[in-house]
């Protein structure tokens, strides 16, 4: 109820969102009092999503099951955090929580009616007073910092602030007003590095990560493809031997225009077995019809 506040907690994550009396208000009425609110708090991994073939943090594990399942299995606001995130090459250090509210109630809280707001991080940090919550403007396409009434709960691995929205929230290991990344405004880019490679475990640094370096280990080699702001769409990347034989087929998100991406071959066919060593072309297409033709080379 509106008139008393309450909190919203996970099971398994102690995750808190926890609204006070007068936090919600309705357009139209100018009586609130009343005010009966259903607020639903979404996390990007659930328990059914995050196998133990996903390795690494909890925020590269949530980017991971996101690029598993595919953008289509969140809702918009989600999703759009979730692509902006992987356009900027930023690891997250936390799961994305998104703030339903229902048709009729304001995103915006009054001024002196906050709500408290407190994220899990990834509990293998070694500095979470580095950390801090940001929430994603989709409005803008940017990542804003979110620090008032900041607390650092080390004992349950969380940061508390206290917010005046209700948007999609994360943990970023920064301390920038705004994180934007930056944009592209070039024609339509597909490279892969390594090349040639092999299909050997290996670190490779991103070469537009944004407002932070940033670096993936990775099992054959990552194509890297610079979208202008005129393209957006889904993206595929179909490889073929030298034969015309197509081998595999990479389906990645939904890419926004005026940015950078970054997509993984680890080598493998579509039945999962190691390619021969060779050349390879791969055909890049976004939105189903702007196309780009590059060149790819094993060696084992």
């Amino acid at each position: 109820m509106n008139a008393n506040g309450g909190d919203l907690q996970f099971e398994d994550d102690p995750t808190k969102f926890a609204s006070q009396s007068g936090t919600f208000v309705s357009s139209g009425t100018s009586d609130n009092s009343d005010l009966q609110v259903e607020v639903t708090l979404m996390a990007a991994d659930n328990v059914d999503d995050l196998t133990d073939s996903v390795a690494g943090m909890k925020g590269s594990r949530v980017m991971a099951v996101a690029e598993r399942l595919g953008m289509q299995a969140y809702p918009a606001e989600m999703a759009a955090a979730l692509n902006r995130m992987k356009a900027l090459a930023v690891t997250p250090f936390s799961s994305f929580y998104d703030i339903f509210l229902p048709a009729g109630v304001s995103h915006s809280f009054p001024s002196g009616k906050e709500a408290q707001l407190c994220l899990q991080y990834d509990s293998t940090v070694t500095d979470p007073y580095a950390l801090n919550v940001y929430y994603f403007n989709s409005q803008t396409n940017e990542y804003l910092l979110e620090s008032k009434d900041k607390v650092v709960d080390t004992t349950n691995s969380r940061l508390c602030v206290s917010i005046a929205h209700a948007s999609v929230f994360t943990v970023l290991a920064s301390s920038d007003s705004v994180i934007t990344g930056a944009g592209y405004t070039g024609a339509l880019n597909v490279i892969n590095f390594p090349n040639p490679f092999d299909l050997k475990q290996k670190t490779v640094t991103l070469q537009n990560p944004g407002t932070a370096s940033a670096t993936q280990n990775i099992q054959g080699t990552m194509i890297k493809f610079s979208v202008p702001p005129s393209m957006s769409g889904a993206v595929e990347i179909q490889i073929f031997n030298v034969a015309g034989e197509k081998v595999r087929t990479l389906n990645s998100f939904v890419a926004t225009g005026g940015a950078h991406f970054y997509l993984e071959w680890d080598g493998t066919n579509d039945h999962g077995a190691q390619v021969a060593s060779g050349v390879y072309i791969a055909r890049f297409t976004i939105g189903g019809s702007n196309e780009k033709f590059f060149k790819m080379a094993v060696i084992k």
